[in-house]
């Protein structure tokens, strides 16, 4: 007991220190003081808290000989426990900015799948209106686009409607946007979480049954073809594929995987959708305009703009780097021409601002061409899902909004774990201590998902009244509300949790 004690020990504080100096690398972009504020959390703090948690584990080691690796084991896992549910997607994005630096031996792709396995709470795509489209773009016959497009249909918080700008003010980048977004999908997936150590462990504590995983593609064909990056659907159980217009499609087949060149094609069954032209010139010159579409960081169909800076050959994948700002979220969308043809795929970010890379359209030619091997995923079934937001005594800054809805993406984990069956008015009452008291919880859920919850809710109460002492004014209650959460049969339900300050 005494040897695993110091290895589970020495695992997780090397786990919790790789996160929390990510995220601290992340936030304050300075090394030192990231791995400083790792070492500081991950071995001064339970040091000091060793002979406090000594007492209340004797009972379980009465010899008590290991107890700081015991305490090392504990507080990291809280650490990890607390990145994972107060800011998942910070640290997924410290992880795929700041790991290169921190485990250089691994590579972006692999750093972007381990950070794909931390869960995400992406809000719902916002359903958009239709407007009437000028005339489309000029573009070159091809066989994968004969289908007309349809009207294209804008989302109101990302550009203003197409009928309220004046055509003669109407820039390039603008341009393209008006007549190729409706080409752009967005691409969500459940990834398997870990089946084996310490982090499969964590995760079963946590309730957390799948990741989440965010990306963009395009479509080359309007009968359902669409493009996006390998890394994307590798690994992905599932796939949903949404379009501007709010359309949704949960069977979505890969029909060819080339990770060499980190590209993929999937396919759903419908018709009829806008399609995205390939480029038809030799090559891209530098200097070319380079528009992007994409969802960085879960901020759907944003539009950015660059050059391109210079023609790329990377262990014999043809690349654009560019000066186009993309980040996680946009992997997979189309990098356009200045005419609103593909002239790449975004990929990846250089790790510094003005240096991203987009997979050269001649690659996505031959993977259009290559001979294809369908892989059908399983249907994308409805997940617990944030629904609202609510306070008492006092409202929330947009920022401290996001951020809680950030952190309770775990809370839905729980609620599929452990509420079955689920009631009707289904409530969760936790009235917070402190940061360091014991809450109390009430519920009209049966004893059983009670006890089952009471772990996971005891960390979440610890964060939220940790929050609430560093606002001005915090608010007296904090109402979030889950939705389609499975009930017997085909059925979901939705469950009320409410933390009460006390």
């Amino acid at each position: 007991m005494v040897v695993l004690g110091v290895v589970v020990g020495v695992v997780l504080t090397a786990v919790a220190a790789l996160l929390v100096s990510a995220v601290a690398m992340y936030w304050s972009g300075a090394w030192w003081l990231g791995l400083a504020t790792a070492a500081a959390l991950c071995l001064v703090l339970p040091a000091l808290l060793e002979r406090r948690l000594t007492r209340a584990f004797r009972r379980l080691h009465p010899t008590a000989s290991h107890m700081l690796f015991q305490t090392l084991s504990v507080v990291n896992s809280v650490w990890l426990a607390l990145l994972l549910l107060l800011a998942p997607q910070r640290a997924r994005t410290a992880l795929e900015q700041s790991g290169p630096r921190l485990l250089p031996m691994l590579s972006q792709q692999q750093l972007e799948r381990i950070a794909g396995t931390i869960p995400r709470s992406v809000g719902p795509v916002a359903t958009a209106r239709r407007v009437e489209a000028p005339p489309p773009l000029p573009v070159a016959s091809s066989a994968a686009s004969v289908a007309a497009s349809p009207s294209p249909s804008l989302t109101s918080s990302a550009i203003r409607a197409a009928d309220e700008v004046e055509a003669e003010a109407e820039t390039p980048a603008g341009k393209v946007y008006r007549e190729r977004a409706s080409s752009v999908v967005v691409l969500h997936a459940h990834i398997a979480p870990p089946k084996d150590g310490l982090m499969a462990k964590l995760y079963d504590k946590l309730g957390v049954t799948y990741g989440e995983s965010l990306g963009s593609g395009f479509v080359v064909d309007a009968a359902g073809l669409i493009v996006t990056n390998q890394h994307v659907v590798e690994g992905a159980t599932s796939l949903q594929v949404v379009t501007q217009d709010g359309s949704r499609y949960e069977d979505v087949t890969v029909l060819r995987e080339e990770p060499k060149h980190d590209l993929a094609l999937l396919s759903v069954s419908t018709s009829g959708l806008a399609v995205a032209p390939l480029y038809k010139g030799k090559d891209v010159v530098v200097g070319a305009r380079a528009i992007a579409i994409g969802s960085p960081l879960g901020f759907e169909y944003t539009l950015t703009e660059g050059i391109v800076s210079q023609l790329r050959n990377v262990d014999g994948t043809r690349f654009l780097q560019m000066q186009t700002a993309i980040a996680p979220g946009s992997s997979g969308g189309p990098l356009f021409d200045e005419r609103g043809s593909v002239i790449g795929v975004n990929t990846a970010t250089g790790g510094a601002a003005g240096v991203s890379l987009a997979v050269h359209f001649t690659e996505v030619q031959k993977l259009l061409a290559a001979p294809r091997k369908p892989r059908a995923l399983e249907r994308f079934l409805p997940r617990p899902r944030l629904a609202s937001l609510e306070t008492e005594g006092a409202d929330l800054s947009p920022t401290e909004r996001m951020n809680f809805r950030e952190g309770a993406s775990l809370l839905g984990h729980v609620a599929v774990k452990c509420a079955k069956p689920l009631i009707d008015d289904a409530q969760v009452t936790v009235k917070l201590a402190g940061t360091t008291g014991h809450p109390r919880i009430e519920t009209n859920l049966p004893a059983d998902a009670r006890d089952c919850m009471t772990p996971m809710l005891l960390l979440i109460s610890m964060q939220v009244a940790a929050t609430f002492g560093q606002m001005g004014k915090p608010p007296s209650a904090l109402l979030l509300t889950f939705v389609e959460i499975p009930r017997e049969g085909s059925a979901t339900g939705a469950l009320l949790y409410r933390f009460e300050r006390g």
